[in-house]
Order: C-alpha cells, then structure tokens, then sequence
C-alpha cells in the first residue's frame, strides 16, 4: 500500500508518496508558491494539485478528509500571511 504525505511551507509544495510497508520512497512532486508575504490562498490550492500531478498523481495512495473553514462565503480561506 502507498501513503502520501504533503509539504505546504511558505516557498512551495511538496508531496511524497512512499511505501507503507517499508518507507521506500516510490515517487514525489513539487510546485513553487508565488512570491509575497500575503498569499491568495488559491495559488496554495493550485500548487498542491501541481505538486499531486507532479508526484503521478493520487488515486493509489489512501485519502483522508481534512477540513479547512473561512469566513469568507464562495472562499475557501483567507490570505495566507
């Protein structure tokens, strides 16, 4: 079974998929954040489904739901600062 685990620091985004049986690394991807101290979080949003495709995409490495709430209706966060 492979497992994904996913990098969002403030230069880019990483993603790691490896072997859940012995850690060996099968493949990874990454996408650069646009430069700035406030972010559209969209362009984060952006860079992880890049970072995905980059790394061969996700559909053989588990999932889990995660939830991200805003304030802002029809947004999915605010500017990431």
């Amino acid at each position: 079974m492979l497992v994904a685990g996913v990098d969002s620091s403030t230069q880019s985004c990483k993603v790691v998929v490896r072997d859940a049986s012995d850690g060996r690394l099968a493949r990874t991807g990454r996408a650069a954040h646009p430069a700035g101290t406030e972010v559209d979080p969209e362009h984060w949003w952006r860079a992880l489904r890049e970072a995905a495709a980059d790394a061969g995409g996700l559909d053989d490495a588990p999932r889990c739901a995660t939830r991200c709430c805003g304030t802002t209706p029809g947004r999915r966060w605010r500017p990431a600062t």
